[in-house]
């Protein structure tokens, strides 16, 4: 119906009629001074209920896996939720030109990571409910070698089942400010 203010945030997800996941903090990118013990240098992930007007926390953790590059990280760039709720996925900057996806299993507290994912998106309906679709810098092989960042289809647990989108993403020089 009518519009109203989620506060400040970003990455804002409808995972309901009523209620959205956001990352709350600032936004952060890589290679910019974090501290998982500033609170004013940290992310966290909520749900705000557009209902109640009120918000709770899901994730405020870091993140660290030695593919990162350091140690821990409290700077999430994208985030997702599974329809079961059970599971969270983040990514957080860890390459200069591409993320990692944490995959969380909340109850456990558990994390699985992929490299090079840019984006992480939940599919919420159909017979793919709770698959995902994300972005993630590949190597090229054969003529023409280098990056490219097709979308893949992949399970909740991250592992990928078929890439559906072989665009590449270009930037045009002249039209970045």
């Amino acid at each position: 119906g009518r519009p109203s203010s989620l506060g400040p945030g970003f990455n804002a997800v409808p995972i309901s009629d009523h209620r959205f996941l956001l990352i709350r903090g600032a936004r952060m990118g890589y290679g910019e001074e974090s501290s998982c013990e500033r609170p004013a240098a940290k992310n966290r992930v909520v749900v705000y209920d557009t209902q109640t007007n009120k918000e709770f926390l899901i994730f405020d953790k870091p993140l660290s896996d030695r593919m990162m590059g350091h140690e821990a990280a409290c700077v999430y760039e994208h985030a997702d939720l599974s329809p079961t709720g059970a599971t969270l996925y983040i990514v957080s900057p860890c390459y200069a030109t591409a993320g990692c996806l944490a995959v969380i299993d909340l109850p456990s507290g558990a994390a699985r990571y992929v490299p090079g994912v840019m984006d992480v998106f939940v599919v919420r309906g159909g017979p793919k409910a709770g698959d995902l679709i994300y972005s993630r810098r590949l190597e090229r092989t054969g003529t023409g070698a280098g990056h490219s960042y097709p979308y893949i289809h992949a399970r909740p647990d991250g592992s990928q089942i078929a890439i559906i989108s072989n665009e590449d993403l270009v930037l045009d020089r002249k039209s970045v400010v």
